[in-house]
């Protein structure tokens, strides 16, 4: 696929691309249920797009950068995790899995992450400021040094995933004491 190609307003369907997609750039488009499965896209930025239930199953994302995007019902966990590198900005990811996925370092500023699997993740140094993780699993996830200010809606059990360095607005912490079922008042 040619460099710095740009798509706008487009509806895809099936699966449109049959080599990689790189240098791209896609906005306002229609991508739900698409087929980008064994596909490499590198340095691409989609922005206002429905990508919901695309398939990416041994896709490599590097350099991906998700803004303002619906991608409810992504596996992100079937993808290939070689040099997987994405972010998102102010996205609805709803229902999303990125269990066992190695996300070191990586954003997702803003974004809601209702129902999202993050089990067995590696979430160290991410950026998960604002984020709304409502109903989220984290099962034996490392947060080290995770930046979770703003985030609201988590359940969090210290006992089962590492923490340590994690930064919390303190607002939230009730957050990591659910499961011994105090009452927190102001």
């Amino acid at each position: 696929m040619p460099n710095e190609l740009k798509f706008e307003h487009e509806l895809f369907e099936g699966r449109p691309f049959d080599d990689e997609i790189e240098d791209c750039t896609f906005t306002d488009c229609d991508l739900e249920e698409v087929d980008f499965c064994d596909l490499r896209i590198a340095d691409t930025v989609f922005t206002r797009c429905d990508l919901r239930m695309v398939k990416f199953d041994n896709t490599r994302l590097q350099g991906v950068q998700f803004v303002e995007c619906r991608l409810v019902g992504v596996a992100f966990s079937s993808c290939n995790d070689f040099a997987l590198d994405i972010s998102m900005k102010d996205c609805d990811a709803s229902f999303t899995s990125y269990a066992a996925l190695k996300l070191s370092g990586m954003s997702f500023f803003g974004t809601v992450l209702n129902g999202a699997d993050f089990s067995e993740a590696d979430l160290s140094k991410a950026n998960l400021q604002d984020t709304d993780l409502i109903n989220a699993t984290f099962d034996r996830t490392n947060l080290k040094s995770a930046d979770l200010r703003g985030a609201t809606g988590f359940d969090i059990d210290p006992d089962t995933n590492q923490i340590q360095g994690a930064t919390f607005s303190r607002l939230t912490l009730a957050g990591l004491l659910r499961k011994h079922g105090l009452k927190i008042v102001d």
